[in-house]
């Protein structure tokens, strides 16, 4: 037997259904749940099929800080991370930006963050890439 819905009825099916997948999902991050104060726990560096370093442990270390306005500061150290294997060293002032749930970040020093993005996970912000080698990010807010 063939139901016979009015349009109005429609509408209010589907209406529930978008409130009930909305109620169900995780919100997206906005700019004021994302800006804070962040640092490196995870910061490792693997070339090929060698073993994983871990350059926190190295002395390496990554502070960044998101503001509203869209702007950051911070900076990042990677021991023997330059060019020539001289330690790498700069400065973070510049600008980030959330799509989605991704924030990527631009500055003036040629840097691997702004290379990246990151994935938004609750207080962390998560990224992966590949420069040769495999580079792995976890930010962490303090």
């Amino acid at each position: 037997m063939a139901r016979n819905n009015s349009p109005l009825q429609v509408l209010r099916a589907i209406a529930s259904l978008v409130a009930l997948a909305t109620a169900c999902s995780d919100p997206l991050p906005t700019v004021e749940t994302i800006a804070g104060t962040y640092a490196a726990t995870v910061f490792v560096v693997q070339e090929g099929q060698t073993e994983p370093v871990d350059l926190l442990a190295e002395g390496g270390f990554i502070t960044i800080t998101l503001t509203v306005a869209g702007t950051t500061s911070g900076q990042v150290f990677g021991p023997g991370g330059g060019e020539g294997g001289e330690d790498f060293e700069a400065d973070l002032t510049g600008t980030w930006m959330l799509e989605g749930s991704i924030v990527t970040f631009d500055h003036p020093a040629d840097t691997f963050l702004r290379d990246m993005e990151f994935r938004v996970d609750e207080d962390r912000l998560f990224g992966e890439a590949s420069f040769g080698a495999k580079l792995t990010v976890e930010l962490t807010r303090q």
